[in-house]
């Protein structure tokens, strides 16, 4: 991690969404890993924050945008969300699925009369996601 300046170090977020501790190999794909930056914390802890989880790649879920309200709004007008609860969903079920999908994290002080804290899922495929997104800063 030599090539990150002292004040951007990575660490692991004590309140991850799997609930468990990830081992330090594994800090690329937690979806809570944060940047210590006074200027980028604030932005992804008080914004959704959208997540690819890729199952076939067994990674848990990888931060891809940080987006506003009105963001979010956008991209599930083209990719519809439905709301899985407080956990953050798994990514290998058990039950032999193994189809990307993407993941919209509300924090209680995010919600609005659409959307509640937790998360939601958008079975849409992540290509067409990633335009989406794409499409947010054009």
């Amino acid at each position: 991690m030599g090539h990150w300046p002292r004040s951007h170090e990575i660490q692991l977020c004590r309140f991850c969404p799997l609930d468990r501790d990830c081992p330090p190999v594994q800090v690329d794909t937690c979806p809570e890993v944060l940047f210590n930056s006074l200027d980028l914390l604030p932005m992804i802890r008080n914004m959704p924050n959208l997540y690819f989880c890729q199952p076939h790649a067994k990674n848990q879920g990888m931060l891809r945008a940080v987006l506003s309200i009105n963001e979010c709004e956008r991209v599930t007008s083209e990719h519809p969300a439905r709301y899985v609860g407080e956990q953050f969903p798994a990514v290998g079920n058990g039950n032999g699925s193994a189809n990307d999908f993407a993941v919209i994290s509300f924090r209680a002080e995010e919600i609005t009369n659409k959307w509640r804290a937790g998360y939601y899922r958008l079975d849409s495929d992540l290509g067409k996601i990633n335009e989406a997104i794409l499409a947010l800063s054009r």
